[in-house]
């Protein structure tokens, strides 16, 4: 086997080494004028930087802006705070002012309540007074009448005789009757009822003779009062006709039709509204005897039971 070498081509390997010098040199070139990007770089972070310097300072004004209103909202809740805290300021002055005023009222109050209290335990007083009072202008009224009785259902007549008929009753009950024992005799009118209530004792018998606000009746016969001299004389007397029972106008000496007369202790008009309301009370009550005695007023319930004695309106609880 043959082994032949190429042969060695100067000439060729001399323009192989120009060309590959100038290959070389066209790239020694080519390397330098890849170099340029680094300029472009330059150029972009440049550009990069303006636009975020730019991007700063946007995002600066806008928050300066943002800073700007922060602060004038806040010098606006600044003013606000100031005026709350000025209105605070009265709220308070009013305030203490009403607590003020509170406390001048709460202070006057009692000094209200204090003289209110007074008034009261001197209106107590006063009515207790009066009552007092009253009481005994009732029983001086009623003292002043002990020695008179009252003569009912006698008809009334014109030039009448009041001292002969009353003899005659006198005569028909088996008493003795003199003049001298007669200090005077007269009629007094009397009155109807017209108050669809029922009024206090007290209330009715200031209102009139028979104790009841009331007008006058000229169809109600007036009644006759005798004043005798002497109490004992009064008493005999009423006891005479007591046990005579049942007097009548034919009794009296009248003509006329036979009408009954009643004869009983001349009542005040206190003491006669409450002998009136003391007999309602007593049927309704089933008591079986009422009665005065001189001038008093008496219930019993039975035969067994003990009377009671009616002084005053109070008493009729006792029934």
């Amino acid at each position: 086997m043959n082994i032949h070498r190429s042969p060695v081509k100067v000439g060729g390997s001399l323009s192989d080494l120009s060309s590959l010098r100038d290959r070389d040199a066209d790239n020694l070139v080519t390397l330098r004028k890849r170099k340029q990007p680094e300029s472009d770089l330059a150029d972009t972070l440049a550009d990069f930087r303006k636009e975020l310097m730019k991007s700063f300072q946007d995002f600066f004004e806008i928050q300066n802006k943002s800073l700007s209103s922060l602060c004038e909202d806040v010098r606006q809740i600044k003013q606000e705070m100031s005026g709350m805290k000025l209105c605070n300021e009265k709220i308070l002055q009013e305030q203490n002012k009403l607590k003020h005023e509170v406390s001048e009222i709460k202070t006057d109050n009692n000094l209200t309540k204090e003289k209110i209290e007074k008034l009261d335990r001197n209106l107590s007083q006063a009515q207790l007074t009066i009552a007092q009072l009253s009481s005994k202008l009732r029983d001086n009224d009623q003292q002043g009448r002990r020695n008179n009785l009252e003569f009912t259902g006698i008809p009334q007549q014109k030039s009448e005789n009041l001292y002969n008929i009353i003899k005659n009753i006198a005569t028909k009950v088996g008493f003795t009757l003199n003049p001298s024992d007669i200090d005077y005799i007269h009629r007094v009118r009397r009155f109807k009822q017209i108050t669809p209530g029922k009024p206090s004792v007290a209330a009715a018998a200031a209102a009139g003779d028979d104790g009841v606000p009331t007008s006058t009746d000229s169809t109600m016969i007036p009644n006759i009062i005798v004043r005798f001299c002497r109490r004992n004389i009064k008493m005999e007397f009423l006891s005479a006709v007591r046990a005579r029972r049942g007097l009548t106008t034919v009794d009296a000496g009248l003509d006329g039709p036979s009408k009954p007369i009643f004869v009983n202790d001349h009542l005040a008009p206190y003491y006669k509204m409450l002998y009136s309301r003391t007999r309602a009370l007593a049927k309704q009550n089933d008591y079986k005897y009422v009665w005065l005695r001189d001038c008093q007023i008496n219930v019993r319930k039975n035969d067994t039971s003990r009377p009671i004695v009616i002084l005053s309106e109070n008493d009729l609880d006792k029934i």
